[in-house]
This record gives C-alpha cells, sequence and structure tokens, in this order.
C-alpha cells in the first residue's frame, strides 16, 4: 500500500503499488516498487502511481509519501 500524503492534509492511497511514473522536463521517468528507496519528489514533476488504482498529482502537491508492506 502506498499512502500519499497531500500538502492540503488529504491522503490518497494506492493499493497493490507497482510502480511510479513521472515526467519532468520533457523526459519521462519510471521507478518499480522495489527501486522506490530512490524516490524523490521534485515540484514540476507529475507523478503517475499505479497499483490497483492509478492517481495522478503534481509534486508540488506532495508533502510525503509511505509505502508499507500491507
Amino acid at each position: 500500500m502506498l499512502d500519499i500524503h497531500l500538502k492540503d492534509q488529504t491522503v490518497v492511497s494506492v493499493s497493490k503499488f507497482e510502480k511510479v511514473v513521472y515526467s519532468m522536463s520533457g523526459s519521462r521517468y519510471e521507478l518499480s516498487s522495489e527501486q522506490f528507496d530512490s524516490f524523490r519528489i521534485f515540484d514540476a514533476a507529475t507523478y503517475n502511481f499505479e497499483g490497483s488504482n492509478k492517481i495522478s498529482v503534481r509534486g508540488d502537491q506532495i508533502l510525503f509519501v509511505e509505502l508499507s508492506n500491507s
């Protein structure tokens, strides 16, 4: 489970998190759940978190993310 804590105090969740795809400055990046320890939040990036559901959010809206094994 991946919880995305937003700056407006809401939390959105991605169950069965598989990967995050993000774009920044015209380049596309992809990190699997196994590579998530190298994840960084960039204000100018748009993130697409994918699992059993998909959530798209801009980096400047994210406060922090939390990945758990549940």
